[in-house]
C-alpha cells in the first residue's frame, strides 16, 4: 500500500511541476472539431483496491457561440485490478463511450 501511496504522489507531483505557467494561459475558444481525433487516455485510481487502465479513445468536439459546447468520446481500454487479499487479480477489456455538454446560461 505505501508503495502504491508513493507511486500516486510522485506521479502527482511530476504532473504539478510540469504544469503550465499562469501568465502564459490564453482565453481562446479552440474551434470545432469536424472530425473524430484518436487520443491517449489512461486512467489510475484507488476504490476498494488500486487500479489502472490504458486504451485509445475517439474524441469529438463540438463549440457553438450560442449554446456552449459539447465533447463526444468513445473509447476502448485494457484495464488492470492487481491482486490483494486473497483476491486475484483481474485483467480485461472495457469499451464505452462519454458525453460531456456545457451549455450557455442565458
Amino acid at each position: 500500500m505505501r508503495q502504491i501511496f508513493f507511486l500516486l504522489t510522485s506521479f502527482l507531483l511530476l504532473t504539478v511541476v510540469k504544469a503550465q505557467p499562469a501568465a502564459t494561459a490564453q482565453n481562446k475558444v479552440p474551434a470545432t472539431w469536424k472530425k473524430f481525433h484518436i487520443a491517449p487516455r489512461v486512467g489510475v485510481g484507488i476504490q476498494k483496491s488500486f487500479y489502472t487502465e490504458a486504451g485509445i479513445s475517439l474524441q469529438k468536439y463540438i463549440y457553438e457561440m450560442r449554446h456552449g459546447f459539447m465533447v463526444l468520446n468513445i473509447y476502448s481500454v485494457y484495464e488492470w485490478i492487481p491482486a490483494s487479499s486473497g483476491e486475484k487479480a483481474v485483467y480485461g477489456v472495457k469499451a464505452g463511450y462519454e458525453i460531456v455538454n456545457n451549455t450557455k446560461v442565458k
